[in-house]
């Protein structure tokens, strides 16, 4: 069937359009957030949630005083606890490699890592206890190495005999190493100081030597001056992540614990060499924990709420949308699922996440091939929802069955978008509309003649 068979001229097909559009099924405002299931296992007296790792269908929760806590998440929307390692020293950060888990560790006068055997999920067992020097603040674990941000610097751990962590090499710094990531063979590190201006410095390093890491690059960061608190704010890095040539990083004061200003920092890592900050993203208050997954970035904002942003072009991330979550410490993320530590209400949350809002979950997105970040992906004013849940079109063909009608037109009309047999006649009603649109338009022309006449 071809379009010319309407017998309309294109300028009548848009006053038609216009009004047919209304009656277009589309799907209910979705928002970005769809909690599937959570799961709380430890009275907040006896510990809370402060990060969490995710590994195959288990997820791994450090509960703080109350240790490690294992969650089966293969139903995403009921995840069940099924082990724990208990009676240890306050854990705070954990990774996982394989059947192991690293976990840093906190007393009331020394901090170390602990290495965990979970090679059965369900009955996780204690391997390995190492005792740092100085204090731990935080760890990354990649290419059979754990490093440690310390309060002197990096120490870097074979961990290859996961039962027996041997030092391989050490960097110095003059103030605290506080966080850590590694991409291939160079590691980020964020060193705080007290200077305002260049207070807190992105350390790249060359780690291919382990024995003798190379700083290879470095990135000032100053302090948030905030008006409400009338001052310069001591803001720290809680996460650092690193993807594709960028650093992201989230910063929360450490003045009034993160009540005031936070940020969440791009660095452009593409150059190792000469580092540069090109995006800063502010909220209030602070941000506590970050994940990544595809595009998008999730701050864990003060354990207030959890927020999606679009960081497609990652110098200018974009707010999505947000979802209260008292309690939200930190968080990882993977296609399309965020699986938050929440150190209030629930030990564990699984959220959905829909970047578009259309009400199709951005998994279902990468399943249909559809853009998450666009609600109607071939422009044929059908939402990628409806054609893929309503009826049946092709999300990324804006005419399914090649007749030369648009897919919303015969939706519009009462034809099957899907099959090309069908011709697109107008029904009475139609005519009736269009004939009343023609009428309004030649009585707006009219009296606008009569004004300028």
């Amino acid at each position: 069937m071809k379009r010319e068979s309407l017998a309309v001229s294109s300028y009548f097909h848009v006053l038609l359009y216009s009004c047919v559009l209304l009656i277009f099924p589309i799907a209910a405002e979705a928002g970005v957030f769809t909690l599937l299931g959570s799961a709380d296992t430890v009275p907040s007296s006896e510990g809370w949630a402060l990060d969490v790792a995710v590994s195959g269908n288990y997820a791994y929760v450090a509960q703080n005083a109350a240790g490690l806590q294992v969650f089966d998440i293969s139903d995403l929307c009921n995840p069940v606890a099924v082990g724990a390692v208990t009676g240890t020293q306050a854990i705070t950060n954990v990774a996982v490699d394989g059947n192991h888990v690293y976990a840093l560790w906190s007393g009331s006068e020394e901090k170390g890592l602990y290495t965990i055997d979970a090679t059965d999920p369900a009955n996780p067992s204690l391997l390995a206890t190492r005792t740092s020097p100085t204090r731990c603040n935080g760890m990354a674990v990649a290419n059979g190495r754990a490093y440690l941000a310390e309060s002197e610097g990096l120490q870097i751990l074979d961990i290859s005999d996961p039962a027996s962590p041997s030092l391989l090499g050490t960097y110095a710094t003059s103030n605290m190493a506080w966080r850590v990531a590694v991409e291939g063979d160079l590691a980020y590190l964020m060193v705080h100081g007290y200077d305002t201006e260049c207070g807190r410095q992105l350390q790249i390093l060359n780690v291919s030597n382990p024995a003798a890491p190379v700083m290879v690059g470095s990135c000032c960061l100053p302090d948030t001056y905030d008006a409400d608190y009338g001052d310069y704010l001591s803001v720290y890095c809680y996460e650092i992540n690193v993807k594709a040539g960028y650093a992201y990083l989230a910063w929360a004061d450490g003045m009034t614990g993160g009540y005031f200003a936070g940020r969440l920092d791009t660095i452009d890592v593409s150059d190792p060499a000469h580092p540069v900050r090109c995006g800063i993203f502010m909220t209030s208050p602070g941000v506590r924990g970050m994940a990544l997954d595809g595009d998008n970035v999730y701050l864990c904002v003060k354990q207030e709420n959890l927020q999606a942003l679009n960081g497609t072009a990652p110098c200018e991330p974009s707010y999505l949308g947000f979802t209260e979550a008292w309690g939200a410490m930190n968080a990882c993320a993977r296609d399309g699922y965020v699986f938050l530590a929440n150190g209030s209400f629930e030990d564990l949350m699984v959220f959905e996440v829909d970047s578009d809002r259309d009400g199709l979950s951005d998994h279902e997105e990468t399943s249909a091939l559809t853009n998450p970040y666009a609600r109607d992906t071939d422009g044929d004013r059908l939402s990628d929802f409806v054609e893929v849940n309503n009826y049946g079109t092709d999300p990324l063909k804006a005419d399914t069955d090649d007749d030369g009608a648009n897919d919303a037109d015969e939706v519009a009309f009462g034809t099957d978008p899907c099959s090309a047999t069908e011709t697109l006649e107008l029904p009475l009603s139609a005519w009736c509309v269009m004939a009343a649109a023609i009428s309004l338009a030649a009585i707006a022309a009219f009296r606008l003649r009569r004004a300028h006449a």
